[in-house]
């Protein structure tokens, strides 16, 4: 490949970079400036994609508690049917 084609390539991905990051911005903050996602970048060393990646596991992590508790409640519920 050309160099300059590769060049361009990688100003076009930083570009959309940038907008990804701008886009994770205006959702962490269009709900209100003191939401707790918005609080947790106050922590040093903490930005936009890391509070963005540390929300996504958090969903996770009551996605699987709300599945573990509605296994166990049909299970009590129809163990002795």
């Amino acid at each position: 490949m050309n160099l300059k084609i590769l060049l361009e390539e990688i100003q076009s991905l930083k570009e959309k970079i940038h907008r990804l990051d701008s886009q994770i911005e205006d959702i962490l903050f269009a709900k209100e400036p003191l939401s707790p996602e918005a609080k947790l970048l106050e922590i040093p060393g903490v930005g936009p994609k890391t509070v963005a990646a540390f929300i996504g596991e958090v969903g996770k992590c009551k996605q699987i508690l709300i599945e573990q508790r509605t296994y166990w409640f049909y299970w009590l519920t129809f163990q002795d049917l």
